[in-house]
């Protein structure tokens, strides 16, 4: 027993959906801030969600603002340059909320003993930082990230000690770098975060040559962004992979949509050709690629060709056992009429069960 609710496609729908979604990824209308940061308010290390008071000039005035988001490094000294909105949140009044960031190296000898003994350096405190800079000046970052053995010469640091600060300084470094270079996708901050943690080293090449597997993998990037990151990284329309991940889209838009659990195989397919604009040879051929790696179940209920996503198959398989459980429960007639019980409950709710 399954319980199978058929779709049938709306273009009009199609065209609406995919204009909000394209137009709710990027505000063109972003305000760019420059500035160096004051002070770290709060930060959360699991996803990046940063509180800074920040140091702006703006038309030749100074001032600190408050400025929150996802940022991958934050440390009193770094300049950073944010795109986003300004907000006003109820309690701590107007605030900077950015979704973009770049970051630049902090210059002369105050930003980089502040930047080093901010903490977000492993190994490395005020007092070191500040024995590091007078030791080397100007050119500390350049000696931690080349020469990290050279920093033995400081009084009070070892050789271990040494190469554990040029190693921290490397990983702090590669995900500033990861960043930006991700920035290009249109990847923000907390969604770089989140890639580097599953995909580590290999971030920057999975998405240039595959993102759509960034919607099984990663929570919160959908169809839509993993289709335009394709975009920029010139991966074709046609691509197997986009037409794989597109019908699994069209499977999920059914579900989120009109709650469907499967989809008739011609359906999907003609669906599946309205978001990706290809061929129906073309979605065909990746849709029995993806029934036979059973990344779709197929199966032909009542004469029609249904497919599920894996998870709805399990729902349905073990609501059917369930239903089937209960209905062989051996055990003592109902002591209330079901049929009158049911019709009052119809009525208060306001609509008939099926």
């Amino acid at each position: 027993m399954h319980i199978c609710i058929f779709y049938s496609v709306r273009n009009t729908y199609l065209r609406n959906h995919f204009l909000y979604l394209g137009d709710s990824a990027y505000n063109v209308n972003m305000v760019e801030l420059n500035g160096t940061i004051n002070a770290v308010v709060f930060r959360n290390d699991e996803n990046g969600w940063t509180v800074l008071e920040l140091a702006i000039e703006n038309r030749g005035s100074t001032g600190l603002i408050t400025a929150v988001g996802s940022t991958p490094v934050a440390s009193p000294g770094m300049e950073i340059a944010l795109s986003g909105d300004w907000v006003e949140h109820r309690d701590y009044g107007r605030q900077f909320k950015f979704s973009y960031v770049a970051m630049k190296r902090p210059e002369g000898e105050d930003a980089i003993e502040r930047y080093l003994g901010s903490g977000l350096i492993k190994g490395v405190r005020e007092a070191t930082a500040h024995n590091i800079v007078r030791r080397f000046g100007t050119d500390t970052l350049r000696i931690i990230e080349n020469e990290p053995e050279r920093l033995s010469e400081v009084k009070g640091i070892s050789m271990n000690r040494a190469l554990e600060i040029g190693e921290s300084f490397a990983a702090q470094s590669s995900m500033r770098e990861l960043v930006m270079g991700l920035s290009e996708y249109g990847i923000t901050a907390s969604q770089a975060i989140k890639l580097y943690k599953h995909y580590g080293e290999r971030t920057l090449s999975v998405v240039a040559t595959d993102p759509y597997c960034l919607v099984d993998d990663i929570e919160g990037i959908g169809f839509i962004t993993a289709d335009r990151i394709a975009q920029k990284a010139g991966i074709a329309v046609d691509s197997p992979f986009r037409i794989s991940a597109g019908i699994k889209y069209a499977l999920s838009c059914a579900a989120s949509e009109g709650g469907h659990t499967c989809l008739p195989m011609d359906r999907l397919v003609a669906f599946s050709e309205e978001i990706l604009d290809c061929d129906t040879e073309q979605v065909e051929e990746q849709l029995f690629n993806l029934i036979l790696s059973h990344k779709l179940y197929s199966r032909t209920i009542d004469d029609v060709d249904l497919v599920f996503l894996p998870a709805f198959w399990t729902f349905e398989s073990e609501t059917a056992r369930m239903l089937l459980r209960l209905a062989s429960f051996a055990g003592e007639g109902l002591s209330i009429d079901a049929p009158a019980e049911l019709d009052a409950l119809e009525r208060d709710w306001g609509y008939v069960l099926d």
